[in-house]
């Protein structure tokens, strides 16, 4: 039997050009509470659920946690899935082991979550999160 991950919730990750008024347009429509908030990255969403990410597009080309490897900017045009997780580190490792591409390291991000960066085998990327208690 495969190992299976707890999710705590799922977060889509939207690149925005001009973050105040993305954000202002998605509290309009979604009326949902700040979970985190940053210079370059606001998530939107209730305490446990679905809850989307708005990442300035300048600050997602900056992302001070791509140590080793390139942003994963470069190879996103606006999209991600983001995976909150009880142990991102196994995941990645899973993750690996099945075909992905580490895009970047699980390390803490500037906005205080520790993240790594995954393609998928048809590129797509996934972020792979510590869960917040």
């Amino acid at each position: 039997m495969a190992p299976t991950a707890t999710v705590a919730f799922i977060s889509v990750i939207l690149a925005v050009d001009d973050l105040p008024r993305a954000r202002a347009f998605y509290d309009a429509v979604l009326d949902w509470p700040v979970r985190i908030e940053a210079p370059v990255f606001v998530e939107l969403g209730p305490p446990e659920g679905t809850g989307i990410g708005l990442y300035l597009r300048s600050g997602f080309a900056l992302n001070p946690g791509a140590t080793v490897l390139p942003s994963p900017s470069k190879r996103v045009s606006s999209t991600e899935i983001y995976l909150h997780l009880a142990d991102p580190a196994a995941a990645v490792t899973r993750a690996q082991a099945a075909g992905g591409r580490l895009l970047s390291p699980l390390s803490l991000r500037a906005w205080g979550e520790t993240v790594a960066y995954v393609a998928d085998p048809d590129g797509n990327v996934v972020a792979l999160a510590l869960a917040q208690d």
